[in-house]
């Protein structure tokens, strides 16, 4: 089952892809919030004690990393991490979900750049060895 720390460590991921090219650009962050907010919140059936979905969370750890300028490597390695050690049952639903999500921002500011589609790749292969 996805909790809060999932989104919370995939909003790292989201990050990492936006910086993999050096910098986050505008599109890149327009088009992850518009698809976590299309895409990831109708899937996920919990909230916290506010009333906030649970999939919000991925935005809300992406704008932490982002203040505190992590490296891409780092926030990959929190994921990859965070999902060796933890049991985490994901739907194919909510990996397809966030894989799409990975795959727009990757193509948002044109091409797959090598190092978004390396990441892409990483990521791609982490979930598939969950299923």
């Amino acid at each position: 089952m996805v909790n809060k720390e999932f989104y919370k460590e995939f909003g790292k991921v989201l990050y990492a892809m936006a910086m993999a090219d050096g910098e986050i650009q505008p599109n890149e962050k327009s088009v992850m919030f518009t698809m976590v907010r299309e895409e990831l919140a109708p899937l996920e059936k919990q909230s916290d004690e506010y009333g906030t979905d649970l999939a919000f969370y991925v935005l809300f750890s992406f704008e932490m990393e982002e203040e505190v300028n992590d490296s891409v490597e780092n926030a990959i390695n929190s994921f990859l991490f965070f999902l060796s050690n933890h049991q985490i049952k994901i739907s194919p639903k909510v990996r397809n979900a966030c894989l799409n999500i990975l795959r727009k921002i990757a193509k948002s500011y044109g091409r797959i750049t090598k190092p978004e589609g390396a990441l892409l790749r990483r990521i791609e292969d982490r979930f598939e060895e969950l299923t």
